[in-house]
């Protein structure tokens, strides 16, 4: 019985990567053929850069996404699954940069301006390390930010709730509640 949460995430998991698998392959697929047929691209040449590129990266992503994502079989017989790629965690990061990845390429066929795209990347990135920086360097940012905590902080938080506290939330909950309508 253990081990059928295992198999529901194994299940998830694989429909999961075949999608992204057949979402990266039209891609993929719609992408060279626009460039061959539509705009009569060559086949090597600079002006591929910026798609092999992204295929690139879009396959690596996939590759990294089916290393966690991709069930298997111990030697006790039992499915084991590495990651749950419907729960949150650096999966989700990477499942993101995949979806700009493949935006950006399909966006190009339009217009050239879409590579910009790409700059969300590296942008979400660098606001999510101001954000786990910022407490501890106040002095840069000036006097508005929030100071690290001190041991005292953290002693307070740990600390049990005074007696008091527990017994006025405990006749919070003896309380008769009272229905109006």
């Amino acid at each position: 019985m253990a081990n059928s949460s295992s198999k529901r995430i194994a299940a998830a998991n694989r429909t999961f990567l075949a999608t992204l698998l057949r979402v990266m392959a039209g891609v993929n697929t719609v992408t060279m053929a626009v460039l061959f047929l539509w705009f009569r691209y060559p086949t090597f040449g600079w002006v591929w850069l910026p798609y092999y590129a992204s295929m690139g990266s879009s396959l690596v992503l996939y590759r990294t996404l089916y290393g966690l994502g991709n069930p298997y079989t111990n030697s006790a017989g039992e499915v084991t699954v590495n990651a749950d790629l419907g729960s949150q965690g650096l999966h989700q990061y990477m499942f993101d940069t995949f979806c700009v990845v493949l935006a950006a390429q399909v966006l190009s066929l339009f217009t050239g301006v879409a590579w910009y795209l790409l700059l969300v990347i590296p942008g979400y990135a660098l606001y999510r390390l101001v954000g786990f920086v910022r407490p501890f360097l106040p002095s840069i940012f000036g006097s508005r930010s929030r100071a690290a905590p001190s041991m005292e902080q953290f002693a307070a938080a740990a600390a049990p709730a005074a007696p008091a506290a527990k017994s006025a939330a405990k006749q919070q909950r003896q309380r008769p509640r009272v229905v109006r309508g």
